[in-house]
C-alpha cells in the first residue's frame, strides 16, 4: 500500500510544471531583500529590526543588501526590473514609490511594477521647533507665519521625500508662505533645525525622537491620521483640518510584478507572523516606529491614493 502511494505521489510531482514544483520548495536558496536607502535610515533600521523574525519564518536565509543612490531609485529600480521568481524583494518605506514617483515621474518604475506584500511599521511626518524659538504650537506658528510671509523657512529631507510632500500639502491647506530648504536626508535637516539654520523641520518621527525626549525639539503636528497611542500630546494634521496632509511613511515589502501569487502569499504569511511578534513590536516601538500591520492589498491601495495626493502638490513644488 505504502509503495502504491509513493509511486502515485511521484507520478503527481513529474506531471507538475517546474514553475510549480519551484514554488513548492520555495526557498531553494537565500532570498534577496534590497534596501534602498544608506544604512541609519528608517528604511534599513525596520527591516533590520524585523529581518531576524521573518527569516526565521520563512524557513530560509536571507540576505539584505544596501543598494544605495538616487533617493532610493536606483535600488528600486533594481527590484522593478528583476526577475519576478521571489528571490529579489524590495524592502522600502513607501517613500519612493509614491512622493519620490511625484517629484520625478520619469524614474526608472512606477508603483503599478510591484505587487505589495505587507506593511509593518509606519513612521510619521513631524513638523517641530527648536524648544527654546518663538512658538510652541502648531496654531502659533501659522499666526507668525500669516504675520511674516516669506520670513520663515524649513528643512526638508530632500526634494523627492513625503516630509517634504507633507509640508507643502499643509502649507498650501493652511494659507501660509514657508520658504523650504532641502537637505540630503533627515538627518542633516533636523541638525539645520538644532544649529538654528532653519526655524522648523519636517521629517521622520524616528529621527526627531531622540532630540524630542531630550527637550530639544517641540513637536507642533504630526501625519498621522489619529494621534499616536505614545505620543498623545503630539496634535495631528487632521486635527488641524489638514486631511490631505496625512501620508505616513510605511515601512514594508514588494515583490516584482507577476512574481508568483503562491510565493508572494507565502512571503506575506511570513512577515504578518514576524510583525506581530511582541519582542519586534516593542523594538519598533522603542526605535520611534509605530508597529501596525497592513496587509498587501490595503497598503497597495493606500499607496495609490497617496500617489494621487502627492502629485499635486510635489511635482510643482518640486520643480526649480
Amino acid at each position: 500500500m505504502r509503495r502504491r502511494q509513493s509511486i502515485l505521489a511521484l507520478l503527481f510531482l513529474v506531471g507538475l510544471p517546474a514553475t510549480a514544483l519551484a514554488q513548492a520548495d520555495y526557498p531553494r536558496h537565500p532570498v534577496e531583500f534590497i534596501v534602498p536607502y544608506p544604512p541609519g535610515g528608517p528604511a534599513d533600521t525596520t527591516i533590520r529590526l524585523i529581518h531576524p523574525a521573518i527569516q526565521e519564518k520563512l524557513g530560509g536565509a536571507i540576505l539584505l543588501n544596501n543598494k544605495t543612490g538616487g533617493g532610493g531609485a536606483i535600488g528600486t529600480t533594481f527590484v522593478a526590473k528583476a526577475k519576478p521568481d521571489g528571490y529579489t524583494i524590495l524592502a522600502t518605506t513607501t517613500g519612493p514609490l509614491t512622493c519620490g514617483v511625484a517629484a520625478n515621474p520619469k524614474l526608472g518604475y512606477r508603483l503599478d511594477q510591484f505587487i505589495t506584500i505587507g506593511g509593518y511599521a509606519a513612521d510619521p511626518t513631524v513638523i517641530a521647533a527648536r524648544a527654546n524659538d518663538r512658538f510652541k504650537t502648531w496654531e502659533e506658528m501659522v499666526a507668525h507665519a500669516k504675520a511674516n510671509p516669506g520670513k520663515l523657512n524649513y528643512a526638508s529631507s530632500g526634494a523627492a521625500s513625503c516630509p517634504f510632500g507633507v509640508m507643502e500639502i499643509a502649507k498650501k491647506g493652511s494659507g501660509i508662505n514657508v520658504v523650504v530648504v532641502h537637505y540630503q536626508g533627515a538627518a542633516p535637516a533636523t541638525t539645520a533645525l538644532l544649529g538654528g539654520h532653519v526655524d522648523l523641520a519636517a521629517t521622520t518621527l524616528s529621527t526627531m525622537l531622540p532630540l524630542m525626549r531630550a527637550g530639544r525639539l517641540v513637536p507642533l503636528a504630526m501625519s498621522s491620521a489619529r494621534r499616536d497611542p505614545a505620543f498623545p500630546d503630539i496634535p495631528t494634521l487632521e486635527e488641524k483640518g489638514l486631511a490631505d496632509a496625512s501620508i505616513d511613511l510605511y515601512a514594508g515589502l514588494w515583490a516584482p510584478l507577476k512574481t508568483p501569487k503562491e510565493i508572494v502569499a507565502r512571503l506575506g504569511v511570513a512577515l504578518e507572523s514576524a510583525a506581530k511578534q511582541p519582542d519586534v513590536v516593542r523594538r519598533l516601538r522603542e526605535a520611534g516606529f509605530r508597529a501596525e500591520w497592513r496587509a498587501g492589498e490595503e497598503l497597495q491601495r493606500d499607496t495609490q491614493a497617496y500617489v494621487r495626493k502627492a502629485a499635486q502638490v510635489i511635482a510643482p513644488a518640486a520643480k526649480p
